[in-house]
Protein backbone atom coordinates (compact mmCIF):
# COMPACT_ATOMS: atom_id res chain seq x y z
CA UNK A 1 0.00 0.00 0.00
CA UNK A 2 1.20 3.31 -0.94
CA UNK A 3 0.88 6.88 0.52
CA UNK A 4 -1.36 9.11 -0.92
CA UNK A 5 0.52 12.22 0.24
CA UNK A 6 4.57 11.18 -0.26
CA UNK A 7 4.13 7.84 -2.35
CA UNK A 8 6.03 6.04 0.37
CA UNK A 9 5.92 2.08 0.32
CA UNK A 10 3.85 0.82 3.72
CA UNK A 11 2.56 -2.17 4.98
CA UNK A 12 -0.91 -3.27 4.29
CA UNK A 13 -2.31 -2.70 8.01
CA UNK A 14 -0.43 0.27 8.38
CA UNK A 15 -2.39 3.17 10.59
CA UNK A 16 0.80 5.83 9.81
CA UNK A 17 3.03 6.59 6.74
CA UNK A 18 6.21 5.49 8.04
CA UNK A 19 7.68 8.63 5.59
CA UNK A 20 5.79 11.32 6.21
CA UNK A 21 3.58 10.32 8.98
CA UNK A 22 -0.04 11.14 6.85
CA UNK A 23 -3.02 8.63 8.73
CA UNK A 24 -3.10 6.24 5.95
CA UNK A 25 -5.26 4.19 7.95
CA UNK A 26 -8.40 4.82 5.86
CA UNK A 27 -6.67 3.00 3.25
CA UNK A 28 -6.12 -0.64 5.08
CA UNK A 29 -10.22 -0.14 6.15
CA UNK A 30 -11.12 0.00 2.64
CA UNK A 31 -9.86 -3.14 1.61
CA UNK A 32 -10.96 -5.14 4.69
CA UNK A 33 -14.47 -3.76 3.19
CA UNK A 34 -14.28 -6.26 0.55
CA UNK A 35 -14.02 -9.79 2.75
CA UNK A 36 -17.76 -9.76 3.64
CA UNK A 37 -18.42 -9.39 0.32
CA UNK A 38 -16.18 -12.40 -1.03
CA UNK A 39 -18.34 -14.65 1.48
CA UNK A 40 -21.59 -12.92 0.33
CA UNK A 41 -20.44 -14.32 -3.14
CA UNK A 42 -19.71 -17.75 -2.29
CA UNK A 43 -22.85 -18.36 -0.11
CA UNK A 44 -24.82 -17.01 -3.13
CA UNK A 45 -22.70 -18.96 -5.39
CA UNK A 46 -23.61 -22.27 -2.80
CA UNK A 47 -27.82 -21.09 -2.87
CA UNK A 48 -27.55 -21.36 -6.83
CA UNK A 49 -25.94 -24.01 -6.87
CA UNK A 50 -28.21 -26.27 -4.18
CA UNK A 51 -31.17 -24.90 -5.94
CA UNK A 52 -29.91 -25.76 -9.50
CA UNK A 53 -29.59 -29.48 -8.34
CA UNK A 54 -32.79 -29.67 -6.25
CA UNK A 55 -34.18 -28.66 -9.73
CA UNK A 56 -32.45 -31.59 -11.90
CA UNK A 57 -33.14 -33.92 -8.93
CA UNK A 58 -37.18 -32.76 -9.29
CA UNK A 59 -36.76 -33.80 -13.15
CA UNK A 60 -35.73 -36.86 -12.86
CA UNK A 61 -38.62 -37.71 -10.56
CA UNK A 62 -41.34 -36.20 -12.60
CA UNK A 63 -39.97 -37.80 -15.70
CA UNK A 64 -41.08 -41.16 -13.98
CA UNK A 65 -43.82 -40.00 -11.62
CA UNK A 66 -45.84 -38.08 -13.79
CA UNK A 67 -48.28 -39.21 -15.97
CA UNK A 68 -47.28 -40.12 -19.69
CA UNK A 69 -47.90 -37.62 -21.73
CA UNK A 70 -47.19 -34.35 -19.51
CA UNK A 71 -43.88 -35.99 -17.88
CA UNK A 72 -41.27 -34.92 -20.75
CA UNK A 73 -43.09 -30.90 -20.56
CA UNK A 74 -42.68 -30.90 -16.56
CA UNK A 75 -38.99 -32.54 -16.87
CA UNK A 76 -37.76 -30.23 -19.91
CA UNK A 77 -38.63 -26.92 -17.78
CA UNK A 78 -37.07 -28.46 -15.04
CA UNK A 79 -34.23 -29.25 -16.61
CA UNK A 80 -34.01 -25.47 -18.15
CA UNK A 81 -34.70 -23.74 -14.98
CA UNK A 82 -31.85 -26.49 -13.01
CA UNK A 83 -29.24 -26.09 -15.57
CA UNK A 84 -28.26 -22.74 -15.57
CA UNK A 85 -29.03 -22.20 -11.80
CA UNK A 86 -26.46 -25.00 -10.95
CA UNK A 87 -23.85 -23.32 -13.79
CA UNK A 88 -24.29 -20.21 -12.34
CA UNK A 89 -23.31 -21.51 -8.91
CA UNK A 90 -20.67 -23.29 -9.74
CA UNK A 91 -19.16 -20.85 -11.55
CA UNK A 92 -19.29 -18.19 -8.58
CA UNK A 93 -18.07 -20.66 -6.53
CA UNK A 94 -15.00 -21.28 -8.56
CA UNK A 95 -14.73 -17.79 -9.42
CA UNK A 96 -14.60 -16.82 -5.67
CA UNK A 97 -12.22 -19.49 -5.35
CA UNK A 98 -9.77 -18.69 -8.40
CA UNK A 99 -9.77 -14.78 -6.58
CA UNK A 100 -8.40 -16.01 -3.29
CA UNK A 101 -5.57 -18.25 -4.98
CA UNK A 102 -4.52 -15.57 -7.07
CA UNK A 103 -4.31 -12.98 -4.20
CA UNK A 104 -2.46 -15.74 -2.14
CA UNK A 105 -4.92 -16.14 0.58
CA UNK A 106 -5.73 -19.23 2.48
CA UNK A 107 -9.41 -20.05 3.10
CA UNK A 108 -10.92 -22.30 6.32
CA UNK A 109 -9.42 -23.07 9.12
CA UNK A 110 -5.69 -22.74 7.58
CA UNK A 111 -5.69 -19.31 7.30
CA UNK A 112 -7.21 -19.34 11.24
CA UNK A 113 -4.61 -21.27 12.62
CA UNK A 114 -1.66 -19.37 10.82
CA UNK A 115 -2.85 -16.05 11.05
CA UNK A 116 -2.39 -13.28 8.54
CA UNK A 117 0.69 -12.88 7.31
CA UNK A 118 2.49 -9.43 7.53
CA UNK A 119 4.41 -8.77 4.52
CA UNK A 120 8.31 -7.09 5.17
CA UNK A 121 8.87 -3.32 4.00
CA UNK A 122 12.38 -3.66 2.37
CA UNK A 123 14.56 -1.48 3.98
CA UNK A 124 15.42 2.00 4.19
CA UNK A 125 18.47 3.72 2.42
CA UNK A 126 20.10 6.27 4.02
CA UNK A 127 20.04 8.30 0.86
CA UNK A 128 15.82 8.89 1.61
CA UNK A 129 16.59 9.88 5.11
CA UNK A 130 16.11 13.46 5.73
CA UNK A 131 17.92 15.19 9.29
CA UNK A 132 15.01 17.45 10.63
CA UNK A 133 16.04 20.83 11.45
CA UNK A 134 17.02 21.72 15.20
CA UNK A 135 14.46 22.40 17.25
CA UNK A 136 16.07 25.40 18.80
CA UNK A 137 17.63 26.61 15.40
CA UNK A 138 15.33 29.50 15.30
CA UNK A 139 14.39 30.29 19.32
CA UNK A 140 18.10 31.13 20.30
CA UNK A 141 18.71 33.87 18.11
CA UNK A 142 16.40 36.35 19.90
CA UNK A 143 17.95 35.23 23.63
CA UNK A 144 20.46 37.54 24.87
CA UNK A 145 22.76 36.92 27.07
CA UNK A 146 22.84 39.33 30.01
CA UNK A 147 26.60 41.14 30.63
CA UNK A 148 27.61 42.13 34.13
CA UNK A 149 26.61 45.84 33.68
CA UNK A 150 23.10 44.86 33.05
CA UNK A 151 22.86 43.65 36.68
Amino acid sequence: MYCPTCAAHNIDNAQFCRACGSDISFLSQAVIRHEPEKEQQREKGLRYAFIGAGFLLLALIMLFAAPQPANWAICFSMLCAGFPLLGTGVATILSVRRNELSRGLRTGETQKLTGPSIPQLPPRTTSEMVKPSSVTEGTTKSLRVPSDHDR
